[in-house]
């Protein structure tokens, strides 16, 4: 069983914003008693921010680590033979946030949502019948996701022994005779968990949205027929 001590300062706190505009139109026709509605709608979600920019932002693949240099000459000096040289490539690294990027995604900015909607009481039908009908896009939200925060939180491992108890590493008094690990935060940069595996969200997203539609009708005041569909685009 192991044991340990774990240092954090991964305490975070999501946020995101939202804003729209909308504007609309209405018109109609008495003499074709008739209806319409156009509507178009604007709106911009932000990424998820921490307030503190303690997350990953991304992953740069074309970034030099401090091991790049000493790794492809340690891989020259002895390539494997099923591998050339040139194919040995060891960059790239993750981001973190800062105050001049503190999203952790980017979202897009043509998020336009037109909407069209009608009525029309029809002369031939005696106009005590209404056919309603509207047709929309509507752009789903993002909400707050995507928070990854290695380098915020270190585990110092408790070691008993070196050699299989013929003697003791630490004691009560003294669990962790070399110190307890520090969390290095995003100090590191790019080189923040070299050779381990990370998590992180893809810079550029798309917003998913929703086409929406309806036609219903109500023949001489009687209980409305509808028609409902939908089409989902989830990107």
């Amino acid at each position: 069983m192991e044991a340990g001590v774990k240092v954090a300062t991964d305490r975070r706190l999501e946020m995101t914003k939202k804003s729209g505009r909308c504007g609309k139109d209405d018109s109609g026709l008495r003499r074709w008693r008739r209806k319409c509605r156009l509507g178009l709608r604007y709106e911009k979600e932000t990424g998820t921010i921490e307030r503190h920019n303690r997350a990953v932002r991304g992953f740069d693949p074309t970034a030099t680590l401090s091991i790049t240099d000493a790794a492809r000459a340690a891989f020259a000096a002895n390539p494997p033979a099923l591998r050339p040289d040139s194919g040995f490539n060891p960059v790239g690294g993750i981001l973190f946030s800062d105050p001049d990027h503190r999203t952790i995604y980017s979202t897009p900015d043509t998020a336009y949502s037109p909407r069209f909607g009608f009525a029309w009481s029809p002369l031939w039908l005696g106009g005590r019948s209404v056919v309603r009908g509207g047709i929309g896009l509507f752009f789903n939200t993002f909400g707050t996701f995507g928070v990854q925060q290695p380098g915020f939180s270190q585990t110092t491992r408790f070691v008993s022994t070196p050699d299989n108890f013929l003697t003791p590493a630490a004691t009560l008094s003294n669990p962790f005779p070399n110190g307890i690990l520090p969390p290095v935060g995003s100090t590191r940069g790019v080189n923040t968990f070299l050779g381990q595996s990370v998590r992180f969200v893809q810079r550029e997203l798309d917003q998913p949205y929703t086409l929406r539609w309806n036609l219903n009708t109500a023949p001489n005041g009687t209980e409305p027929a509808s028609r409902i569909g939908l089409h989902r685009i989830a990107c």
